[in-house]
């Protein structure tokens, strides 16, 4: 029964990102918003593609927490990255600051896979270091290590 509800706001979903300009409004943000958090995975899934598409800034908090959901993490970290417009640093401090433990380590590792180096980058990699929480803080303290023997070299 649920199917046929999943379509019709997928379809209305795709009517929004056709009517809607860039960033949307504020009822359209909120409507996807709920369907990020209400709705069934195949709904949500779609909402958070139609928040990147219309790259809807005031959506990263809800996009942030639909991370720590698996089967929306893949599809709330790609429309991050379309509303951060590519900027990996941006995204990845976000991600350090606000996401779930399991996309802090994923920050993390992003940062060393990459080399990303910033003081933003830095600061919050300082913040996760310094916090004790959980497996992220102790890879934090042995990255920030890494960027300082690195920057010494």
């Amino acid at each position: 029964m649920g199917h046929k509800n999943d379509s019709k706001l997928i379809a209305e979903m795709i009517q929004m990102t056709k009517d809607s300009e860039e960033g949307g409004t504020e009822e359209i943000r909120n409507r996807l918003e709920g369907y990020l958090e209400k709705e069934s995975f195949r709904v949500g899934r779609y909402a958070a593609i139609t928040l990147g598409k219309l790259r809807m800034h005031e959506s990263l908090p809800a996009l942030l927490r639909a991370c720590s959901v698996p089967e929306l993490q893949e599809v709330a970290l790609h429309s991050l990255r379309l509303i951060d417009g590519g900027n990996i640093e941006g995204t990845t401090a976000k991600l350090l600051r606000e996401g779930p433990e399991s996309l802090r380590r994923e920050a993390i590792l992003t940062i060393e896979k990459r080399g990303i180096e910033s003081p933003e980058i830095e600061a919050e990699l300082r913040k996760a270091a310094g916090s004790g929480e959980g497996v992220s803080s102790r890879m934090a303290e042995q990255a920030l290590k890494r960027l300082r023997n690195k920057s010494y070299s």
